[in-house]
């Protein structure tokens, strides 16, 4: 049984990809998102909830269920995610992306929205880090379900540290929770839904669309 405060080490295969010099790079800063007007942010976690990191390895993504909780269709406009540095790490930075997936039968299936671009970390930003998908237009009709999370790529300098903390938190969830060595790999399931769930600790931001 799992218990609060474990480190979990994710070593499934690594699917290491190949890396060229013509990938866009975003340089990610702090970013407070306020609801207000059109803008709400749904959160999966509360104050109260345990939590604890997960050691993401190069090229892995961990990927966390969401259903659009609106009798609307709804525009993703970003995406929190929560991280840890230990302290070997500080000073270093990161190359991540996000990870939006469909769900097929309660499990991540075809890429919902590719991304190429990727985005470097840095243990200045806090510990929090959010991604602009105002750009994207993806659309999510009430009720569906999607799998979003993140995936770690590698570190900014040689001889860095080869992980990524992200961070997970304990509590009842009606989804589920699922790691990928790759992207086209068969998902592996971390956590299923039930009281006694592990999720990857977020933040979705998103816009109601008039009908």
């Amino acid at each position: 049984m799992l218990k609060f405060g474990l480190i979990w080490t994710l070593l499934w295969g690594l699917c290491l990809s190949g890396y060229t010099q013509d990938v866009p790079v975003i340089e990610l800063f702090p970013v407070e998102v306020i609801p207000e007007g059109n803008l709400e942010v749904y959160s999966n976690f509360e104050k109260k909830q345990r939590e604890s990191k997960v050691k993401v390895f190069t090229s892995i993504a961990l990927v966390t269920g969401f259903t659009n909780p609106k009798s609307k269709t709804i525009q993703v406009e970003g995406l929190e995610l929560y991280f840890d540095t230990e302290e070997d790490q500080e000073g270093q930075g990161f190359f991540v992306q996000p990870v939006l997936l469909q769900a097929v039968a309660g499990k991540p299936g075809e890429h919902l929205l590719r991304i190429e671009e990727e985005y470097l970390v840095s243990s200045s930003l806090g510990g929090k880090l959010f991604f602009d998908l105002s750009a994207k237009g993806l659309l999510l009709a009430p009720g569906q379900e999607v799998f979003l999370g993140i995936k770690y790529i590698r570190p900014l300098g040689a001889g860095e540290t080869s992980y990524f903390n992200s961070k997970l938190v304990y509590g009842k969830f009606k989804t589920s929770t699922y790691l990928l060595a790759c992207l086209d790999c068969v998902p592996q399931l971390v956590a299923g839904p039930g009281k006694k769930g592990i999720a990857l600790k977020y933040g979705l931001a998103f816009s109601v669309k008039d009908e």
